[in-house]
């Protein structure tokens, strides 16, 4: 499996922001409170809470995720390209 570059490209067809995980995160949405989507530049990895599947930004810190809602990774372009095999990243860590 590649290595997720961290980039502008990736942060942009990142679907994190639409799945049910992440969006039923209290914890996730104070984080990524008030930061635009598509940020206007490449944020630090280490606040940003999306492209999980990269080794920069690798599982959220929020202990709040719930696995049990569906997982929207096999629908994003990231996902896709890069020829992933699983899910929930956000609370597995990146892909490897």
């Amino acid at each position: 499996m590649p290595a997720i570059p961290f980039n502008m490209d990736n942060v942009v067809k990142c679907r994190c922001g639409t799945c049910p995980v992440h969006s039923a995160s209290q914890c996730i949405m104070q984080r990524a409170a008030g930061m635009p989507m598509p940020p206007p530049s490449l944020p630090d990895p280490t606040k940003f809470e999306g492209v999980y599947c990269s080794q920069a930004v690798g599982k959220s810190t929020c202990t709040d995720l719930d696995g049990n809602l569906a997982c929207v990774c096999p629908t994003c372009a990231v996902w896709q390209e890069n020829g992933l095999q699983t899910n929930y990243f956000c609370m597995r860590g990146a892909a490897s």
